[in-house]
């Protein structure tokens, strides 16, 4: 079969050609199916499948003549995948900027820019402004280089960009990869760290002349023998691991503390949830998993998504405090103070729920003025306590001390 490789500058002046072309032309749309077909005919290219000798697991023979060729193939096909995929965040960084300028959720029924930014990425928030953060330095680097860098790095690249302006950035980046590509250290945001740290406290004010400091620089430190690799916790080598978590917008600039033991108690159906998944992924992964470790991916996927992830947490908590009644209605118990004798009940309803036709209409705090309009707040309760009595408040309007532990109040 005849096989085509993929030069990832060739892929990225496609993208700015038919940028160019939808800002000439407004009546015309970016074509969706074009775009994903112009990244899914990279597995085209790919050698078929049915020529690609199967190996056994442990053959450690030498790759012949065609296996070389179908393997410079492979890889030239994941670079440019790799390379469209980052080129793809920054793109988006950078409509987001435009529609946040202009404003285009307005019309959304009372959106907020973060809920429009999530609606249309599937991204948190966080995220989506990280991507429109880095957008102009990250695109200023593909069009000097042909090589859209990562998150993991534009994300220090942006902090040095500040700190020394954005055309020395840009060099110092081009020159970290040109390096890299002539068989220098590979590029991570440590090492852009590390290149920032060899230069001098202040830059020449002379553009060109600050260019050439920043470019020796990098060719210093990108001359340096690199750092050992990290090892995983079965003492391999894990070389790429840092290339991994920069891609996805994991790096930092500083060294990760290590991880740190959580231990927690968990419902046993919880737990048994827990061993089956660490079964299925062992078995799929072939790698050992136990229901801790799922239980710690969990929990990191649950950090990285952010608010969404924190406002289900506290959903779930307050639900572990309450008594859900029926529909609308939520009953909650609980002592004023450990050494109380007296229990303290509470019960949560929608105004205008059936079962709360006996209750006060409006809220317990009086409105002030004769004019004064009846709080119309939705959600009303009725705290009884055995010493005080009956008392209803609008949910705005519930006093410290007779909100029931589990609920969250600022």
């Amino acid at each position: 079969m005849t096989v085509q490789t993929t030069n990832r500058a060739d892929l990225l002046n496609r993208a700015r050609k038919g940028n160019r072309a939808v800002k000439n032309n407004a009546a015309h749309l970016p074509d969706l199916t074009s775009a994903v077909s112009g990244v899914a005919e990279l597995a085209d290219q790919l050698p078929d499948l049915d020529d690609v000798r199967e190996i056994p697991e442990d053959d450690r023979s030498p790759l012949d003549e065609t296996e070389a060729r179908q393997r410079a193939v492979t890889e030239s096909v994941i670079h440019a995948a790799l390379a469209a995929g980052d080129a793809a965040i920054w793109v988006i960084g950078k409509a987001l900027t435009v529609a946040a300028k202009g404003k285009f959720h307005r019309v959304d029924q009372g959106k907020t820019f973060d809920e429009y930014a999530r609606a249309v990425t599937g991204k948190s928030p966080a995220h989506a402004r990280r991507w429109m953060d880095g957008a102009p330095l990250a695109l200023a680097v593909a069009a000097a280089t042909s090589s859209t860098p990562p998150e993991g790095h534009v994300r220090p690249l942006r902090k040095i960009e500040k700190e020394i302006g954005t055309r020395p950035a840009v060099e110092l980046y081009r020159s970290a990869d040109k390096a890299s590509e002539e068989g220098g250290r590979k590029v991570t945001g440590a090492v852009l760290v590390e290149i920032r740290k060899e230069l001098p406290a202040e830059l020449p004010e002379d553009t060109e002349e600050a260019v050439a400091v920043v470019r020796e620089a990098a060719r210093r430190v990108m001359a340096k023998a690199p750092a050992p690799a990290d090892s995983s916790p079965n003492g391999e080598k894990t070389e790429g691991a840092d290339e991994d978590r920069e891609r996805n917008g994991e790096g930092d600039e500083s060294s990760t503390p290590p991880p740190v033991r959580v231990s927690a108690l968990v419902p046993a159906s919880v737990a048994a949830t827990l061993d089956e998944w660490a079964g299925y992924l062992s078995l799929g992964h072939r790698v050992p998993l136990d229901s801790s470790a799922v239980l710690a991916v969990a929990v990191e996927l649950a950090v990285s998504n952010g608010a969404p992830s924190l406002q289900l947490l506290s959903e779930r908590i307050e639900a572990q405090h309450a008594e859900h009644i029926s529909r609308g209605v939520d009953r909650f118990e609980w002592r004023p103070s450990p050494r109380s004798k007296f229990v303290r009940t509470a019960e949560r309803r929608l105004k205008g729920h059936p079962a709360s036709k006996a209750w006060a209409p409006r809220c317990a705090v009086p409105a002030e003025g004769e004019e004064a309009a009846p709080c119309d707040e939705l959600v009303i309760w009725k705290v009884d306590d055995e010493k005080r009595g009956t008392s209803f408040y609008c949910d705005k309007h519930l006093p410290a001390e007779d909100t029931p532990p589990g609920i969250w109040r600022d």
